[in-house]
């Protein structure tokens, strides 16, 4: 028989003896254990996408006094909307955090420790248990983001003597931010059409403090400020568009997210403004929720003679500065 799911950090002596059964394939004869089942119903499509988008899921487990206990990961195409992990847990009440996605591009680990190290069974508290977006060198994204999926349930109960199943509804944390450049002054190329020029001379760019986070999903302490720049371009007539790949964006503020069109020819920023309240200016992007359920912010900023003349997000007009003449 195979095992289902990964475990870590438990110790195994006790543990396996007398519940490794109920985390394979054949769950006869196995103690009830805990089930968690995975939703991921806060996004545009408003219905459970948890089967069709994550394609790997890590729980990690937090007794009642907030220590850590182990984590359980299972990865593959029997994730489905029906699928259920079961973690042989001992008797007591649970804290359960869930990193979902493939986690390549991020850490997981204990931020108490110098060296950020891995959470460890029996020592780390959920408190210092934090997830970060790995970063060699200079803090810059410049590639499509692993999708990353969040959840939190408290009040977990393992009681050998029956079953209990939980649901964990699961969070968006990466979305794309596009950006389409449309350069309406004439004679931007020697053929007189605006071909590619503002691909040339302007460059689009986001920063965000949001490359860490705690175990409920806020914002973790020492967070650097990312440089976003695009990971896909498509130049076509008088447009530009430039897409980045964003972690998430808070309604608080508290990333401090901007986004900035630079003019290189003349040095300056002709459009540069908080990120958040830019998206925000539109009402059907007013709360949290609003933005976790989003996974594009979609940006259309009209140029005239190199000055931003009207924005729109997400086909919603949210300024107009072509000064009146």
């Amino acid at each position: 028989m195979s095992m289902r799911c990964k475990i870590t950090g438990l110790a195994l002596t006790l543990l396996l003896s007398g519940a490794a059964g109920c985390i394979r394939e054949d769950l006869s004869g196995c103690r009830p254990g805990v089930g968690v089942v995975y939703e991921y119903s806060l996004n545009s499509e408003q219905e459970n996408l948890f089967g069709s988008e994550v394609d790997k899921v890590t729980t990690y487990a937090f007794d009642e006094n907030g220590i850590f206990v182990g984590s359980y990961s299972d990865a593959g195409e029997h994730l489905t909307n029906d699928y259920r992990m079961v973690l042989p847990l001992p008797d007591g009440v649970y804290t359960l955090v869930v990193w979902a996605g493939p986690l390549g591009d991020y850490i997981v680990g204990d931020n108490s420790t110098s060296d950020f190290s891995a959470p460890e069974a029996g020592v780390t508290r959920i408190e210092n248990f934090m997830l970060k977006y790995r970063v060699d060198g200079e803090p810059a994204v410049d590639s499509d983001v692993d999708d990353l999926y969040h959840g939190i349930i408290t009040g977990v109960v393992s009681d050998y003597t029956r079953s209990n199943t939980y649901t964990v509804s699961l969070t968006k944390n990466t979305s794309d931010v596009r950006v389409t450049l449309v350069d309406t002054t004439p004679g931007n190329t020697t053929d007189g059409s605006a071909a590619g020029r503002a691909d040339d001379r302007f460059e689009v760019y986001c920063t965000s403090a949001n490359g860490r986070y705690n175990a409920d999903n806020t914002l973790g302490d020492g967070a650097l400020t990312l440089t976003y720049t695009p990971y896909d371009r498509t130049d076509a007539g008088q447009e530009s568009r430039q897409t980045m790949s964003m972690l998430r964006l808070m309604a608080d503020r508290s990333c401090q997210s901007m986004l900035v069109v630079h003019d290189k020819e003349q040095n300056t920023d002709i459009y540069r403004k908080s990120l958040i309240e830019a998206i925000m200016e539109n009402p059907a992007l007013a709360t949290q929720e609003d933005l976790d359920r989003e996974d594009l912010f979609d940006f259309r900023i009209k140029l005239e003679m190199n000055v931003v003349a009207e924005v729109w997000i997400n086909g919603w007009k949210i300024v107009d500065i072509t000064p009146d003449l």
